[in-house]
């Protein structure tokens, strides 16, 4: 919560112990405000904890962003991985696998009027720090995190006038494909997926 009625707020996935606020951006007013401290608010507490008790068991997290449509701040879906703390190399290979099957995907929806960026947190928004999905990684060693951007299309973007058929032709064509080739990579990573059954 935010001491003063007309800002935002904790942004809560700044709010982790990760690079915890190292732009020390105190402001509450601020679009990136982490809070006083690692873990002020109970939904992030409530994300530790179940990482805490059940991380060993975890393959992996996803954090969902649900944006909406701003001419001044739209960039489009994405997927996201670590880290936005540092622009250094991590372990990138993995993710660089999924980005090429969620491309080839992408190439075989019939819905062209937009794409999916698969980068780093730090390509993607800049250096960020607390996000729940460093957290996740370099806290706890979850084999794999991500961030999915959603937006929110307003209608006519697409030239179209139903401002729910253009939500659901994003879903369908665009978040359906990335969801199941992205479990089916997590799958297949621990054995759940046979290589012969990958085409069926």
């Amino acid at each position: 919560m935010s001491p003063q009625s007309d800002c935002r707020g904790v942004v809560l996935d700044r709010n982790f112990d990760v690079a915890w606020n190292d732009s020390h951006d105190q402001s509450s007013c601020s679009q990136s405000y982490p809070g006083p401290n690692p873990f002020s608010e109970i939904e992030t507490k409530a994300i530790s904890n179940v990482l805490h008790y059940y991380g060993h068991k975890i393959v992996a997290y996803i954090h969902v962003h649900a944006g909406t449509y701003d001419t001044h701040t739209f960039k489009g879906d994405a997927v996201l991985y670590p880290r936005g703390y540092t622009d250094l190399p991590g372990d990138d290979d993995k993710y660089l696998d999924i980005k090429g099957e969620i491309e080839e995907a992408m190439r075989n929806a019939s819905f062209r009027v937009m794409s999916v960026t698969v980068d780093n947190l730090y390509h993607w928004y800049g250096r960020v720090t607390g996000s729940s999905v460093d957290y996740a990684a370099h806290i706890f060693g979850i084999p794999f995190a991500m961030e999915f951007v959603m937006q929110l299309y307003e209608s006519g973007f697409f030239a179209y006038d139903n401002n729910e058929f253009v939500d659901y032709i994003a879903l369908t064509q665009i978040w359906e494909r990335i969801i199941y080739v992205v479990f089916k990579y997590f799958a297949k990573s621990v054995g759940i997926v046979e290589e012969n059954q990958e085409d069926e």
